[in-house]
C-alpha cells in the first residue's frame, strides 16, 4: 500500500482553540458515524436549519476532532459559505456552542465563488458507501484501519467533489511512552470521489 504521509497522532490532553460567537449548537446525538448512511442522512436538515435554501456554499467539511483515540465519528459540522469574495464559516458542534466567523478573501476562495452552489446540489446519500469501499482498499496484510481524518465536500469547475482520508496503523508497529503523552504513529491513504460519482485512491 502507497503512503502519502505518516503522522504522529498524540493521544492525550490538548486544548483545541475556537474563536466564536453568536453561539449556536446542534445535537448529532454524539457524533455522526460516517460509515453508516442513516447517521449522515440527518446532517443535510442540521444544516438546512441554519442557511437559508438560496445560500451559496463553498465547502461542508467533516470535523474528527477526538483527544481519546482514531474514529470515524464526525464531531462537528463547519459550512463554508459564500459573501462576496470572503467567505462565512458556520460551525455546528456536538459538544460546544460555536458560532460563525468570517474568513479573508483567499485567493483560492475568489475561484471557487464561481462555483458555488446551494446545499440542494450537495449529495450525501452515498458517503457511506464511499467510506466502506475505501476501507475495504486497505492492505490489510500489513495495516489496520484506525479512523477517517477528514471528509470534505467541495465545489469546482466540474461540479461538486468529496475528498478525505482513511487513517490506518501498521500492524506490529506499537505506541510509544513520551511523558504523559503516548505517540501512536498512522499513515493516510488519500481518496477522492468526482462530482460523476467514481471513487479514487490518490495515493497509488
Amino acid at each position: 500500500m502507497k503512503l502519502n504521509n505518516t503522522i504522529a497522532a498524540l493521544v492525550g490532553f490538548f486544548i483545541l482553540g475556537l474563536s466564536a460567537c453568536n453561539a449556536v449548537k446542534e445535537n448529532f446525538g454524539g457524533g455522526v458515524d460516517m460509515s453508516q448512511q442513516d447517521q449522515v442522512n440527518k446532517v443535510p436538515g442540521i444544516i438546512a436549519k441554519k442557511i437559508q435554501p438560496e445560500e451559496q456554499l463553498l465547502e461542508i467539511d467533516f470535523d474528527f476532532n477526538n483527544s481519546q483515540s482514531f474514529t470515524q465519528e464526525a464531531k462537528a459540522v463547519e459550512v463554508v459559505k459564500a459573501d462576496g469574495l470572503k467567505a462565512i464559516t458556520i460551525s455546528l458542534n456536538t459538544e460546544d456552542s460555536i458560532g460563525s466567523k468570517s474568513k479573508e478573501a483567499f485567493a483560492w476562495y475568489k475561484d471557487m465563488v464561481r462555483y458555488a452552489k446551494p446545499l440542494s446540489q450537495f449529495d450525501f446519500s452515498k458517503i457511506g458507501q464511499h467510506v466502506n469501499e475505501a476501507i475495504q482498499q486497505i492492505d490489510g496484510n500489513a495495516y489496520e484501519y484506525a479512523g477517517l481524518g477528514n471528509y470534505t465536500l467541495k465545489v469546482g469547475k466540474g461540479g461538486i467533489s468529496h475528498e478525505f482520508d482513511i487513517q490506518t496503523t501498521k500492524k506490529g508497529e506499537s505506541s510509544k511512552q513520551n511523558g504523559r503523552m503516548i505517540t501512536t504513529n498512522y499513515y493516510e491513504l488519500n481518496f477522492e470521489v468526482t462530482p460523476e460519482g467514481k471513487l479514487i485512491n490518490k495515493s497509488k
